[in-house]
């Protein structure tokens, strides 16, 4: 039902998390070539490797594109939230609307369905909160 509501930002979001989820790796190589440099360079006193600032170059550029990913992943997460809640509340409403009046005026039935309403717009800080914590919401 997600990928319904919004399958580019979806996807936007996988693939920004899988460059995030890589750029830690990439930082721990490019760390050890520099860490590699200066040891080379205390133990074999000659000049640093041409290379050497374009490594501290390239992990501060790695480190601005963790920051940026994070950024970016937490503006698709919310848009994906929005884009869901809208996509849910227009099929209820598109549901509702081809009901009979009668159904309305049965409290029952009219009672699950504000409940369908809110459960589905309620699911969408899921992933803010920490497991097992359950929905204590009262309304």
């Amino acid at each position: 039902m997600v990928w319904k509501a919004a399958p580019g930002v979806l996807a936007s979001s996988i693939f920004i998390g899988l460059i995030a989820g890589s750029v830690p790796l990439a930082m721990l190589a490019v760390t050890k070539l520099i860490i590699d440099c200066i040891y080379n360079l205390r133990s074999h006193p000659t000049a640093l490797p041409g290379m050497f600032w374009w490594l501290v170059a390239l992990e501060f550029t790695l480190a601005s594109l963790a920051m940026i990913s994070a950024r970016v992943i937490d503006f698709c997460d919310g848009l994906l939230a929005f884009k869901f809640t809208r996509y849910f509340n227009i099929r209820i409403m598109n549901h509702a609307s081809s009901l009979d009046i009668m159904s309305f005026e049965d409290q029952l039935f009219y009672d699950k369905l504000q409940r369908a309403r809110v459960r589905g717009t309620d699911r969408n800080d899921l992933g803010d909160r920490p497991i097992g914590a359950g929905n204590h919401h009262h309304r």
